[in-house]
This record gives C-alpha cells, structure tokens and sequence, in this order.
C-alpha cells in the first residue's frame, strides 16, 4: 500500500499544480498533464459586458434649438463631459440596458436621457424552448489530452450540441449607434463649431443643438421622409431616429442577422467593440494569461469568419445609406445647420478609425501578455513547457496562426 504523500521523503515529494486537470465538456484531459491551459479556462467566468454608456446623459431635459440663429453670445462655458463623469453616470443615475443579462434585455438603446426601441429579438433560453437562430458559435481547446500544445478554435453548428450558455448575439453591436454620434461631436467641422458657440439663451451642447432637432425633431425640417411609416418626421415612426434603429438586426426584415454565441465569447466581443477597453487576466499565472489570450483570438476568429463580417458588413452599409439619407434630407431641408453637417462622410471616417484602432489595442494588449509568457518559460527545462513555449512562437509567426497580428485585424474583414 503506497504511503500518502505526507509521508513521503521530502525529496520524493512533488509539488502540486496550481490547477488539477478536471475533464473538458466533449473530451477528456490527461490525468497526467501538469500544464493544462483548457482547465484553466473552464474555471475562469464571463467577462462581464458593461452596460453601454448614454455619453449624452448629462444634457437629458435640454432645451432644443431649431437652428442658428437661436444662438447668441454669451458668457456661459460649454458643458463638457469627463471619463469619470461617464463611469459615475453608468452606475447611478441614467437609464440604461445591458448586453449581459440577454435573458433580460431590454429592447432600447439610451440617448440623451431617452430610451428609443431597437427591433424586437428574442432572448437565448436556456431551457431551449424558442431558440429560433443559427448557428451557435462556441470554442474548444482541439487537444486537451495534450495540455501543452494550446490549440483551440472556434466551432460552430446548426444545433447546440454542448451544455454551455450562450446569448443571442448582435454582430453589429447596438453600442455602435452612441460611438458614432459622440465621434461626431468632437470630429465633425460644422458641429464642432456650433457647440463652441457660448450661449445665453438656451444651453447649447449635442442634445439641444444636434440629436434632438435632427433626429427626434418635434418641428418640420424637411420633406425627405424617414422609415416605412407615411407620417412627417415628427411623427414617432417616421422620426430619423426611427428609421436609424430599425436599420439594426432583429424585428421581421432582419431576424437571419442574429446568432447565438458562447456567453465566454459574447463577453469579450462586448468589450472589444466598447472602444479602446481591453481585459485584464484573472490571475496572473501564465495559464491564466493564456487561457484569456485565446479567448480573444477565438473572438477575433469569429468576427473574421465570412458569415459573420458579412452580417456586420449588411447591417454598416444600412447605417451609412440612413445617414446619405441625412445628408440629401439636409441639403433639400431649412435647418442651416444641417446643412453644413457630413453625416456619410463621418460615418465612413470614424467606422475606419474605430475598428483599425480597436485591432491596434487588442494587437499590443494580445502581444504584450504573450511576451510576458515566454520570458517566463524562457528557462523552463520542462519538456511540456517547451513544447508549450514553441507552439506559442509558431502560431504568432505564422502569418494566419492563431496568435498572429494578422488575425487580430478584423477591420480588414469588417470594412466595406
């Protein structure tokens, strides 16, 4: 009968992982194996998805100006937002939605205080009863028996055909909306200018002078007709603000745009196209950093698959036809401001600027950890550590490996 382990001499005893191997959903891991980056990943949760900010929150209740000429000079400082501003506003008082409780989600999107309806979708069931779209997208470590090896990839079928949680899945994100209004308020020439105009009339800022007379306007600028309605654009349904939103997956035209994806999955996207925000691991143990690494690469994996950047590229070209629209409505309307403003334009402008800058982060966050990684193992006399030390260098050297830079250039799938 062997002695237990405490029994041992000391110089036979082994040191513990710092994870034990437990079994993969699908296959089986080695009981053997010291390094396995596949356990690892089955005990880190979901990114938790926060919740999309309303950057224009804090002009809710603004007076509206029609145009120009309702703007005089004055001694009054335009109203400016901070980062922090923004992160309090998320967490207290603005009414906002959340991509994380799907189960839950409200069907609206926040803008200057007000909710405005997206197209209807149906929540992922858990139970399976009303799950109506396809594919489900989820990932898988291809060899876990191996543990070293770190090969995963993204999977995908017409069924769910494992027992993990998913979410009914935006490929164009709803959060985009806001992204691009607020570039515009700091990029576009002639609404720049217009909010650095002091007022002492009316306070003048994004809401009052920009969103709510163009977009939810309660007076007539011009006779271009937004949405499939046949009322005025003061008419809710027919406002432009309408027909932008209805131009969103969901609702009857656009019900096949929708997908289901792995909940793991579901929480990093949502992170990656917040702009600029990348994850932090949740250990810092060189399992840890890899399990989170791959989780981004099978995200970059899915937005680089034909089906995918092709609903994402549908649902952008619909987005820049609504605002070519803006710009005819513009030019046909009596609003001097409008006509000054490039709607098209600034969308082709910052859809560019937002996904190249977004791989360019994810790049440098991605590379970063790796090269923590290796300097790590670079001592390492452990032959699975080896191995595992070389099957990181060869997928990020191959130029479509699995941690190369160039996956991790979605843009290039996504633009038009």
């Amino acid at each position: 009968m062997p002695l237990p382990p405490l029994l041992l001499p000391r110089r036979l005893r082994l040191p513990l992982p710092r994870l034990l191997p437990i079994p993969i959903q699908g296959t089986q891991a080695s009981s053997t194996c010291t390094v396995c980056i596949a356990c690892t990943d089955s005990l880190i949760p979901a990114v938790p998805t926060d919740p999309p900010s309303d950057p224009f929150a804090q002009w809710a209740g603004s007076e509206t100006i029609y145009d120009e000429d309702e703007v005089t000079p004055g001694p009054n400082k335009r109203d400016t937002i901070t980062p922090s501003d923004r992160d309090s506003l998320d967490n207290s008082t603005v009414p906002l939605f959340s991509l994380a409780a799907r189960d839950n989600a409200a069907r609206s999107i926040p803008i200057c205080g007000e909710e405005f309806a997206v197209p209807k979708y149906a929540s992922y069931s858990s139970n399976g009863k009303g799950n109506t779209y396809k594919p489900y997208y989820s990932y898988k470590y291809q060899d876990p028996s191996r543990c070293a090896s770190y090969k995963f990839e993204l999977v995908q079928g017409e069924t769910k055909r494992d027992q993990r949680r998913y979410a009914t899945e935006h490929i164009y994100e709803l959060q985009l909306v806001n992204h691009f209004l607020e570039w515009m308020q700091h990029n576009d020439a002639a609404i720049v200018n217009q909010l650095s105009k002091p007022s002492k009339k009316k306070p003048i800022n994004m809401c009052s002078a920009v969103i709510r007379p163009l977009l939810v306007p309660t007076r007539q600028w011009s006779n271009v007709r937004f949405g499939p309605g046949t009322g005025v654009m003061t008419t809710r349904g027919a406002r432009p603000i309408d027909d932008l939103l209805s131009r969103l997956s969901g609702g009857t035209k656009h019900s096949a745009e929708l997908v289901y994806l792995e909940e793991k999955l579901n929480g990093m996207k949502a992170k990656l196209f917040r702009g600029g925000q990348t994850v932090s691991p949740d250990g810092q143990t060189y399992p840890d950093k890899l399990a989170v690494v791959a989780r981004a690469a099978v995200v970059y994996q899915y937005l680089n698959d034909e089906a995918v950047y092709g609903v994402f590229r549908s649902v952008s070209g619909r987005m820049r036809q609504f605002y070519e629209r803006m710009d005819a409505a513009s030019a046909k309307g009596n609003n001097a401001l409008a006509k000054k403003i490039k709607w098209a334009d600034g969308y082709r402008q910052w859809e560019r600027e937002f996904l190249e800058a977004n791989d360019a982060k994810w790049r440098a966050w991605k590379n970063g950890l790796l090269d923590e990684v290796l300097a790590e193992l670079a001592s390492t006399r452990s032959p699975a550590l080896i191995q595992l030390r070389a099957s990181i260098q060869e997928q990020r050297a191959q130029g479509t490996g699995d941690l190369s830079d160039e996956l991790f250039r979605a843009s290039n799938k996504l633009l038009p």
